[in-house]
């Protein structure tokens, strides 16, 4: 597991559902099948394989649905998405993190998406660029004041909020005790150990654990 995501630590706690083997076109399975089309690109919106990804979406959310209960305690913890690579302004921003766990959660589920990035990155697993280490996302992270100070629901910002649009907040101090720390694929861990360090910076003695829809897994030949 330390080859596979080397920049996690014995104390890192995390889950995943499934196994993700990127380029393995001969012996593909479903779930590669599912997280491709999990990770299409907001660009592709107008060609024909674009409804996959909605389909995709759906699938997934179901099993984490199923899943989740086991692992994760929604009165006493708060789920944070790990943020992608466009901000929200770009047009190729994908909110499909939030999709998923707006689909897979209970609707009293504590979702804030506290930490957002201040600039676009390059999506690694689009380009093929070396993907940033913790240092380098640790400083395009910026703490999201506006949707993430804690709190509950507005009461006319919860339809909103899980449709896609702003997510309103009403009172709260911070994130309960237990953090959740949400993304579609681990790779190396980087993201992760990134947003781990910046929620303790602020919050110290925070336990945060790691749930991923997958796990990346490179093959030996």
């Amino acid at each position: 597991m330390k080859l596979q995501h080397s920049s996690l630590g014995a104390e890192d706690e995390c889950y995943f559902l499934m196994e993700y083997v990127p380029y393995d076109t001969d012996n593909d399975s479903f779930s590669n099948e599912q997280i491709r089309d999990l990770k299409k690109s907001p660009d592709r919106r107008d060609k024909p394989e674009w409804p996959y990804k909605g389909l995709a979406i759906n699938d997934i959310a179901k099993e984490l649905g199923d899943a989740l209960p086991g692992v994760v305690d929604f009165d006493a913890m708060t789920i944070v998405p790990i943020p992608p690579s466009k901000v929200r302004a770009n047009p190729f921003y994908d909110d499909r993190i939030l999709q998923l766990l707006y689909r897979a959660c209970p609707a009293h589920a504590d979702i804030r998406e506290l930490i957002v990035c201040q600039g676009d990155r390059v999506a690694a697993h689009v380009s093929g660029a070396e993907r940033p280490g913790v240092r380098a996302l640790l400083e395009n992270y910026v703490w999201n004041e506006g949707a993430g100070n804690g709190g509950t629901w507005a009461k006319n910002g919860e339809e909103g909020a899980r449709s896609g649009g702003e997510v309103a907040w009403e009172g709260g101090s911070g994130p309960r005790n237990t953090v959740v720390l949400f993304d579609d694929v681990i790779v190396g861990g980087n993201h992760f150990v990134a947003c781990s360090r910046f929620l303790r910076e602020r919050y110290p003695g925070t336990r945060v654990m790691g749930i991923f829809v997958a796990r990346r897994v490179m093959t030996v030949p």
